[in-house]
């Protein structure tokens, strides 16, 4: 009779210490059996940082070293990131890399890359056309189902729309090339319809208006590569004040009948010749039959003496207000600048939140969960703001769903947040 324990019994144990590397990589010591699954675990997701330019590459040269010596370890790659730390502007460690032309074909196996720079920005015409190929090849593989662009500027379509089974995309202050941005939509996109398309489940997107308008109108033709109509996650975070959700609009319609988590970041600026700005188009969500999750992002730009625009509420009311009498909305975060002033001399009303209290408490029944997030700084100036915040919204908080909890970030969604781990995206 055997005493080994089984292998998927081996799998079930080490799994637990999957973010554990240092202990990973002693039980990989331990036997024969514990030594391929702990590499399993531990080149499973690798993160390779490129330093200051003129610096010694070691991560990157050494990550190399590794796939090209141990064939069998680039086969157990499945989630890769590429990180530039160069931070001065208009360089960057990439632009003359030859190392990432050398690793990526071996990586046979990837399902998710993500591309990004910490500070600044990537050009992608900057980079080496050996980088570029390497890369495109990489997003155009059968395997890849994940890709996450961050920062990333002139960005040709012709790479995003060579995608072939991407379930996941999340295209973070990227804008698109010039030349594809000048030429004629209308000219473009009246071809004839993809017979095969591949349906996109996750839409991650952090744009400026015009990068909005000129995607959004690509994802929604008949000649895209992607189908939006089995989208079930949608982020839209605008970079730049935008009071007009048209485009925003295309993509939701598209994806009427089965998104089921959508959040919203929008900026809203102080305009005294134009005080509804705010309210004049409001983004129609009650077309959402399966809504279940509404993340609301409201940050808003300050003006001289730190006034700011204060029919962000109205904006708001609008938009929560075609949840009234929905059977589908189970949990809903607002994330907001409360006090007015940011000064040091508080001027704190949460008078405006009370009807916004009544709605959710007393018209939407569906309601599971409701998050009210306020910002660090807010807490320092106005340590009463979380309590305050409890008691505006007292008939919430008599159902026992409010939670008031401080952001982790100020602005947009949190990087541990949406599309992956969407529960924590404040």
């Amino acid at each position: 009779m055997s005493h080994s324990i089984p292998y998927e019994l081996h799998e079930l144990i080490l799994r637990y210490l999957i973010d554990d590397c240092s202990t990973l990589k002693s039980c990989s010591f331990v036997c024969h059996g514990f030594a391929s699954i702990s590499q399993k675990f531990l080149f499973e997701r690798v993160s390779v940082p490129f330093s200051e330019e003129g610096q010694v590459q070691i991560v990157p040269e050494r990550f190399l070293d590794l796939v090209t010596i141990s064939p069998h370890i680039s086969e157990l790659i499945q989630s890769m990131s590429v990180i530039d730390n160069y931070e001065a502007i208009g360089r960057s460690a990439l632009y003359k890399d030859a190392i990432l032309p050398a690793c990526l074909p071996l990586l046979s196996n990837l399902k998710t890359f993500r591309l990004e720079r910490r500070s600044w920005t990537i050009n992608w015409p900057c980079m080496s056309s050996m980088s570029t190929n390497a890369l495109v090849n990489t997003f155009q593989s059968q395997s890849l189902v994940s890709l996450t662009l961050y920062r990333v500027l002139e960005l040709p379509l012709a790479v995003v729309e060579g995608c072939v089974a991407l379930k996941e995309l999340s295209l973070e202050y990227v804008t698109f090339a010039m030349v594809d941005m000048l030429e004629s939509s209308e000219r473009r996109w009246e071809l004839p319809r993809r017979e095969k398309r591949n349906k996109l489940k996750t839409l991650q997107l952090a744009f400026s208006r015009p990068s909005l308008r000129f995607f959004s109108a690509w994802i929604t033709s008949a000649t895209c590569n992607f189908d939006l109509s089995n989208l079930r996650r949608l982020s839209v975070s605008m970079t730049v004040e935008n009071y007009d959700h048209r485009d925003l609009g295309k993509i939701l319609q598209a994806s009427a009948n089965t998104l089921e988590e959508f959040c919203f970041g929008l900026i809203f600026q102080d305009d005294s010749l134009n005080p509804d700005a705010a309210v004049a188009t409001p983004i129609h969500i009650g077309i959402l039959s399966h809504l279940r999750v509404l993340r609301l992002c409201l940050e808003r730009t300050w003006r001289r003496f730190g006034h700011v625009h204060p029919n962000f509420h109205l904006w708001t009311f609008k938009i929560l207000g075609q949840l009234i009498s929905s059977d589908s909305i189970e949990e809903i975060s607002i994330k907001s600048i409360v006090l007015c002033n940011r000064e040091g001399r508080v001027n704190f009303s949460m008078s405006a939140w009370t009807l916004l209290d009544t709605l959710l408490a007393t018209q939407v029944p569906s309601l599971r969960k409701v998050t009210f997030f306020f910002l660090k700084y807010e807490a320092e100036i106005y340590p009463e703001i979380q309590s305050d915040i409890g008691s505006t919204f007292s008939a919430l908080g008599a159902r026992g769903i409010l939670n008031v909890e401080k952001a982790h970030v100020n602005l947009g969604f949190s990087e541990s947040g949406f599309p992956h781990g969407i529960d924590n995206f404040m």
